[in-house]
C-alpha cells in the first residue's frame, strides 16, 4: 500500500473532532485498504428502545457490524459519563454490533496496538478481513507509530509557532 492509498481512505471519511481525525489518520488508514470506506458510516444514527445514539464510525461487513467509539476524557471523564457509556454500549451490543473503543491517549501513545486491535476485530467478518492491510509494510518492516507523522497540529498552525521575538534594533 502506498502512502497515497492510506491518505485516500482517511480523506474519504468525515471527522468532526481532532480525536476522530486522529483515529482515521493514525489507526484506520494504516489498518485498512481504501476500499473499506464504502463499508463505513460516520456518525451513524441508531435507535434502541426509543433511545437515539450516534455511533462515531459504523463498519458493516457481510456478517457483522462494528461500532467504533472514540472517547476523549473531556466528554467521557465523569462518573455520569462513565455510567452512560456502559449503558449505551450494552444497548448497541444488543443490536448485534460489536463495540470497539479507543481513547485519545491510546491512539496517541499505543498507536500500533490500536491498529492491531482494529484489524483483529475486523478479521471477524470475512468481507472486511479482505480489506485489511497486511501486518508488514511494503519495506518488510512492521508498522509502528514511527512510520506515521507525529501528533499535533500541522506546522503551519498558530499553536506550533514560537512567540515572536522582540527586535533589539
Amino acid at each position: 500500500m502506498s502512502e497515497s492509498d492510506g491518505l485516500a481512505l482517511w480523506l474519504a471519511l468525515s471527522s468532526s473532532s481532532f480525536l476522530e481525525f486522529a483515529f482515521l489518520r493514525w489507526v484506520l488508514a494504516p489498518a485498512a485498504l481504501p476500499e473499506l470506506a464504502s463499508h463505513i458510516a460516520a456518525q451513524a444514527e441508531v435507535e434502541v428502545d426509543g433511545r437515539r445514539y450516534r455511533i462515531d464510525y459504523e463498519l458493516r461487513g457481510a456478517e457483522r457490524a462494528f461500532a467504533v467509539e472514540l472517547d476523549g476524557f473531556e466528554f467521557h471523564g465523569t462518573r455520569r459519563a462513565f455510567t452512560y457509556d456502559r449503558l449505551r454500549q450494552n444497548d448497541l451490543q444488543a443490536t448485534g454490533r460489536m463495540v470497539v473503543r479507543f481513547s485519545y491517549d491510546s491512539i496517541r501513545l499505543e498507536t500500533a496496538r490500536c491498529v492491531a486491535q482494529l484489524q483483529a476485530v475486523l478479521r471477524l467478518d470475512p468481507l472486511l478481513a479482505r480489506l485489511l492491510v497486511p501486518a508488514r509494510s511494503s519495506s518488510g518492516r512492521r508498522w509502528t507509530r514511527t512510520h506515521w507523522p507525529p501528533f499535533g497540529p500541522p506546522r503551519r498552525c498558530r499553536a506550533n509557532r514560537e512567540p515572536a521575538k522582540e527586535s533589539t534594533l
